[in-house]
């Protein structure tokens, strides 16, 4: 948003924070013009543009009485307890991936302590000490250096997230547009160049991002 203001001040920029459900339907149906998601969506509809690689991590409370020590994690260790998940039809960008590595490792489907569509009432569910979860690292950052949650790396090449820009094939390329693919393209790379987003990794060139909105 301050990039935004910056580089863009006539632009006015709406920012949606939605359910991943719901934000695949908004896109479908041309009521969001871009959105960061995994490659999910269907690909007749969406063109999808990776732009960053998130490494997965086991949360857990570290006043948990099954608390792991310090130090990575296999699969198994990750998904020996029931875990604290959003729902089957929002979780496009975590839980369907993760179902697709332990799937592809020979693990059964994890167990579910509970369901909770918000990122924030599932961090909060995790730290009272409901059930542990898997998401990406960035997402928890602040409570993990606080030292409410604890993380542990997962001892998996596959448990990671590929994020990019989703556009619309069915919808018409603005201006306004472009230029802010352009800008996610760059805060992107700059928030995993100077560390900002930990865990991260850029995969795109800064142009890449606008390119794809025309196409």
């Amino acid at each position: 948003m301050r990039a935004a203001a910056r580089r863009y001040p006539d632009v006015v920029l709406h920012l949606n924070e939605e359910l991943t459900g719901n934000m695949a339907d908004q896109l479908l149906r041309g009521r969001v013009d871009v959105a960061m998601f995994s490659p999910t969506m269907p690909e007749e509809d969406i063109r999808f543009f990776p732009l960053v690689e998130e490494d997965f991590v086991f949360l857990d409370s570290p006043q948990s009485p099954h608390a792991l020590p310090p130090g990575d994690v296999s699969i198994a260790q990750a998904t020996a307890r029931p875990l604290v998940w959003p729902a089957h039809a929002h979780g496009h960008c975590t839980r369907w991936l993760v179902d697709t590595v332990l799937e592809q490792a020979g693990h059964p489907a994890a167990r579910v302590a509970a369901e909770i569509n918000s990122v924030y009432t599932l961090k909060a569910a995790v730290e009272a000490g409901l059930g542990p979860t898997i998401m990406p690292f960035g997402l928890a950052q602040r409570e993990v250096q606080e030292g409410r949650l604890v993380a542990h790396r997962i001892d998996s090449p596959s448990m990671h997230r590929t994020l990019g820009l989703c556009v619309s094939v069915h919808l018409p390329t603005t201006n306004a547009k472009r230029a802010v693919c352009t800008l996610i393209g760059d805060v992107v790379r700059d928030l995993c160049e100077s560390g900002q987003w930990a865990g991260a990794r850029a995969l795109a060139p800064v142009k890449s991002a606008a390119k794809s909105a025309e196409k």
